[in-house]
């Protein structure tokens, strides 16, 4: 969301959100237990967010929520978040997810993280190419199965080689949350392949936008005495 208020507002300078006020208060998730991303969404846009500066930072438990005693601290809103694409479990089209992310700054998305490949940094895990309407859980992923979100911030295209064959192959450039030095280049960020809905990548962006849902405008995120 910072990187979207970033882009829609066309600035460097940014609030730092408080990630622990979504753990205490958000009722659409499950606190450290998880939840979606459009979840989250929807209670920025009910609630709006707050900043680490009046709620605090991230501490990796579930407290009591006390965002009712910051009644007059800034909240910041999102409106219209949603799968892009148009309904859940569907897969997107890669090249209309590019888009947004090309217009509206990086996206979330919810993937299924697994002990095997994700671990060392697969860009392909496991093939689910084959049979995508096939109803065996082990074949393919389901929307629900995911477990984990991650930042989709941009693409590159390689040539590369598999099996003595050369081709050009297209990766997402995903940010995680597991730290600064996470990943194959310890950067905090990993390829995963374009066109495969690998880690179920493509199933379930989100879309979420810079604004306060009653007086729609990019240019307004900020609202005072919203609580």
């Amino acid at each position: 969301m910072m990187s979207r208020y970033m882009v829609s507002l066309n600035t460097t300078e940014y609030p730092t959100f408080s990630v622990q006020h979504l753990v205490d208060c958000n009722e659409y998730s499950q606190g450290c237990e998880g939840g979606f991303g459009e979840h989250v969404g929807r209670f920025v846009e009910d609630h709006g967010i707050l900043t680490e500066k009046d709620y605090g930072v991230y501490e990796g438990v579930e407290n009591e929520c006390h965002a009712k005693d910051l009644k007059y601290s800034d909240r910041y809103y999102f409106t219209a978040t949603q799968t892009l694409g148009g309904y859940y479990g569907a897969i997107t089209d890669p090249v209309e997810m590019q888009w947004e992310v090309f217009r509206y700054g990086p996206m979330v998305v919810n993937i299924f993280v697994d002990d095997v490949y994700f671990n060392k940094f697969d860009p392909y895990g496991f093939d689910n190419s084959v049979n995508l309407t096939d109803d065996n859980q082990n074949r393919h992923y389901f929307y629900d199965q995911n477990n984990h979100l991650v930042i989709i911030v941009g693409w590159v295209s390689e040539e590369i080689t598999v099996n003595g064959v050369t081709k050009n192959e297209t990766f997402w450039i995903i940010q995680n949350s597991w730290g600064k030095t996470w990943g194959p280049q310890k950067d905090g960020t990993m390829k995963i392949a374009m066109g495969y809905n690998s880690y179920a990548i493509e199933s379930e962006p989100v879309t979420t936008y810079c604004g306060v849902r009653a007086n729609f405008d990019f240019n307004k995120c900020l609202c005072n005495n919203c609580a």
